[in-house]
């Protein structure tokens, strides 16, 4: 084989040295190599399973923020509703007090109207018999007596209380 080229010492050397490269290469670079791939794969499947929990939670977060929405939207109708009912309570409760205030108004004019009339009243049949006392007085001073005078005034005071009454 020597003839082929081939140096046997050379071959083994070589065979000796593949053979520790090989011991070395898989003892000391293969091994922590794949114990490094493993572990990033390990770190991937973590990144992937903390993601996917991550993405249930946001999910999750979604679903409770919707949720919460609706309850707020509720919550805030029925507010209003109740704030819609409280506005009619008060504006019926208003109602009722203008109502009454309005009919007390009313009463005290009605009141007022009528103490007026009366009081005009009075005050015509106090002007009235004035008048009339007058006209006796200065109609008939040269014809009557002053006793006659006094006996008509009398009468008339007496028979006007009555007619002006019933005016």
């Amino acid at each position: 084989m020597e003839n082929l080229g081939i140096d046997y010492k050379l071959l083994i050397a070589q065979i000796v040295n593949f053979l520790l490269f090989f011991f070395i290469f898989k003892k000391y670079i293969a091994k922590p190599f794949f114990q490094f791939l493993q572990a990033e794969k390990k770190k991937e499947q973590e990144k992937e399973a903390i993601l996917q929990k991550a993405a249930k939670m946001e999910e999750e977060n979604t679903q409770r923020e919707k949720e919460w929405k609706t309850a707020a939207r509720k919550d805030k109708e029925k507010m209003m509703e109740d704030v819609k009912e409280q506005g009619t309570k008060v504006k019926e409760e208003m109602m009722v007090q203008a109502k009454k205030e309005a009919s007390e108004y009313v009463e005290k004019a009605k009141k007022q109207i009528k103490e007026e009339r009366m009081a005009l009243n009075k005050e015509m049949k106090e002007r009235t018999l004035d008048l009339s006392l007058y006209l006796v007085d200065k109609a008939l001073k040269n014809y009557l007596t002053d006793d006659v005078k006094k006996g008509l005034t009398e009468y008339i005071l007496k028979n006007s209380s009555k007619d002006i009454g019933n005016i």
